[in-house]
């Protein structure tokens, strides 16, 4: 389970994105499924790929399913990320670095893999680290990672 800093959204704005959420909604029971996010996401040409990162990220309560509130903290980080490139891709990684040394080993990584949809075995990980961290201790840094995929 993940923190996500808070956006401020205004009260109009919260108005409209609760508009929002109800359309997307398609069986109204009040909460986003992956499939009713990801079909919304396809509609509006936003990249899918990283659909199930977003839930591991912003399901903070892990039913599987975006609340209302989940689904606001994930469009504020979005609208952060426009002024911050790295900032989603930050979340992802925080979220996926179980043992928070900031630093993915490749068990990490194959995890990320799969979050991100690129899947990868361990032997593909360790492959790709061995590529990748530049101070060869084993390990992927943010700032190795944010290298790797040009950000």
């Amino acid at each position: 389970m993940s923190k996500v800093p808070s956006y401020n959204f205004s009260k109009a704005e919260l108005d409209g994105l609760r508009s929002q959420f109800n359309a997307i909604d398609s069986d109204k029971n009040g909460y986003l499924s992956e499939p009713e996010l990801f079909k919304f996401m396809q509609q509006c040409g936003i990249d899918t790929r990283f659909i199930k990162a977003i839930f591991k990220v912003f399901d903070t309560n892990g039913d599987g399913d975006l609340s209302f509130d989940e689904f606001v903290e994930y469009l504020g980080a979005c609208t952060r990320s426009a002024t911050e490139p790295t900032y989603l891709f930050k979340l992802i990684f925080d979220s996926i670095d179980a043992d928070k040394d900031h630093e993915l080993d490749p068990e990490e990584m194959v995890e990320f893999g799969k979050l991100c949809s690129m899947p990868m075995s361990i032997d593909d990980a360790k492959r790709e680290l061995k590529k990748l961290d530049k101070n060869s201790n084993g390990k992927l840094s943010f700032k190795e990672l944010c290298a790797a995929f040009g950000i």
